[in-house]
């Protein structure tokens, strides 16, 4: 019998069998060059592909040598590979730079380099609509051959198919593409670098224009130097919530102003002279923001709608520098996603251009008054659900100043209960008929008060309700009350008893002006009537 032997002889950093192929670890800490970072301890060479994966500890952003030399590099969605600012490290990459995305998770390539060439994988799944931007220079439609792509019009207001291949996916300008199957799209040329400057166009009493992230990294819209009659506010698109999320560079609900490679938003822009540009100083290597809840001198209300699947955010935020006119620093409108998700916002009819007399808010930034309350209706767009949540908070500054200070309060009109709001949220769980509008079951109340001793003003709680106006009077006296439409004609003069006034009004979907006179002064209201 023939016994045949194989043996194996194993020779520290050498192989018999070189696979070319390295995987990162990120085992030990964020050095390129650490062989204990990589599989089998080998660093990769100049003829090597490097891998980076997702779900490592630690992710190369340093690098203890100053040339680095690969066949290729590949970094998979969730995965990032940060080089340095300086541009001290000399990277030579024979093959494109491959960049994978699946779905809203994305990889990250965080460099200042030119020249760069990029093979982005976008992994799309079925029946879903996403918003992206190109990261690649010179990149046209045809990647989006079998599937539907979409383009917004400023002018019109509305998306428009896009049916030529030919169609220039410019850097910085947003796109919307569906597929009712899984895809993965592939967009390659040189990365786009430097100043990008966003393709804006104006449409006056409109000024929405889709924009997008142009670099292989995210970017902080904080950070953005050269815009130019372009609001502060951003609405990008989140296709796991099927809405659009906002940001005014204070609060919101999109990712504190992080915006991923690629993703897609809505800027507004004021006017035909407005600019935008995207540039290096921008860019940032982490999708984590920390952002302090306390906006200087601001108080603001949280209101959170929430229906199992998806949730949608409106914000009330209170300053002296702030005015009721909209205010493209501060002021955000209210962006709408699908119908069978969501809506929660506020409406002022302060706002006129053209056509358009209403604006409905996610972010609305009112001017603080130290006198009276303040009564905001919360609208409330139901989707296919029927059953909601309701959670609200208030955050105040730290520390309060006493000629700046208010409680903040939310009335359910049909449980007629009021709850004073805090820094922990409060629940409010309520069922509604789907696809329908609530305007007159949810008031934020806004009561401003000074140094001022409480028995020595009285307190006027106002809101409006299904063709009613409802005053409370906490004194023990009557005052004079007088209503008047926004033109100043009379709707209603009578005394203001003790207790709950109810006064019957006929002045639906407008403003009226509440001015009652005491003792002391005069107080004046503007409230809206839904």
């Amino acid at each position: 019998m023939r016994y045949i032997f194989t043996f194996i002889i194993l020779i520290s950093g050498f192989s018999l069998f070189p696979q070319g192929k390295y995987i990162w670890t990120g085992a030990v800490n964020e050095d390129y060059f650490n062989a204990a970072n990589w599989e089998g301890n080998q660093v990769p060479g100049s003829a090597d592909t490097a891998v980076i994966p997702n779900a490592c500890l630690h992710y190369p952003a340093e690098y203890s040598e100053n040339e680095l030399s690969l066949q290729s590099l590949e970094i998979d969605y969730q995965a990032k590979m940060v080089l340095p600012e300086d541009n001290s490290l000399t990277f030579n990459c024979a093959g494109p730079v491959k960049i994978f995305s699946h779905d809203t998770l994305h990889g990250i390539f965080y460099h200042h380099l030119s020249n760069i060439s990029i093979r982005s994988e976008i992994f799309f799944s079925a029946n879903q609509f996403r918003a992206f931007g190109s990261p690649v220079q010179n990149a046209f439609s045809d990647v989006f051959s079998g599937s539907v792509l979409y383009e917004f019009d400023p002018f019109e207001n509305q998306w428009l198919a896009i049916n030529s291949p030919s169609e220039p996916l410019s850097p910085g300008k947003g796109f919307f593409a569906y597929r009712n199957e899984d895809f993965t799209y592939v967009l390659e040329g040189n990365s786009n670098e430097g100043d990008v400057e966003v393709p804006l166009e104006y449409a006056e009493c409109r000024g929405n224009y889709f924009a997008s992230n142009p670099f292989t990294c995210p970017i902080d819209w904080d950070a953005v130097t050269q815009r130019n009659n372009v609001d502060k506010a951003i609405y990008v698109w989140s296709t796991e919530e099927a809405n659009y999320q906002t940001w005014n560079g204070h609060i919101g609900n999109a990712a504190n102003g992080i915006i991923q490679s690629g993703d897609a938003f809505f800027v507004k822009v004021e006017d035909e002279d407005a600019g935008l540009v995207l540039g290096e100083e921008a860019k940032v290597s982490d999708t984590e923001k920390e952002v302090d809840e306390v906006w200087d001198n601001v108080t603001y209300v949280e209101c959170r709608l929430q229906d199992g699947h998806y949730s949608d955010v409106a914000y009330l935020a209170y300053a002296p520098e702030f005015t009721d006119e909209y205010d493209g620093e501060y002021d955000a409108e209210n962006f709408s996603g699908y119908v069978y998700t969501p809506d929660i916002y506020t409406v002022t009819l302060d706002y006129s251009c053209g056509d358009v007399d209403t604006l409905p808010y996610a972010i609305n930034a009112l001017h603080y008054n130290t006198t009276i309350y303040d009564t905001i209706p919360l609208y409330i767009r139901t989707g296919d659900s029927t059953h909601y949540s309701l959670r609200l908070k208030s955050i105040a500054p730290d520390p309060v100043k006493d000629d700046n200070y208010m409680d903040l309060y939310v009335l359910d009109n049909e449980t007629n209960s009021t709850t004073q709001l805090t820094e922990e949220y409060t629940d409010i769980e309520f069922s509604a008929p789907a696809n329908s509008l609530l305007a007159d079951r949810f008031y934020i109340i806004a009561d401003f008060y000074n140094a001022i001793a409480e028995e020595e003003t009285p307190a006027f709680n106002l809101f409006a309700s299904a063709k009613h106006l409802i005053i409370d009077n906490p004194r023990s006296k009557s005052f004079d009350l007088t209503i008047y439409d926004l033109l100043g004609r009379e709707l209603y003069a009578q005394k203001l008893q003790p207790g709950r006034n109810n006064i019957a009004l006929n002045a639906e979907h407008q403003y009226i002006i509440v001015r009652i006179i005491d003792d002391r002064n005069v107080q004046t209201r503007k409230i809206y009537f839904p």
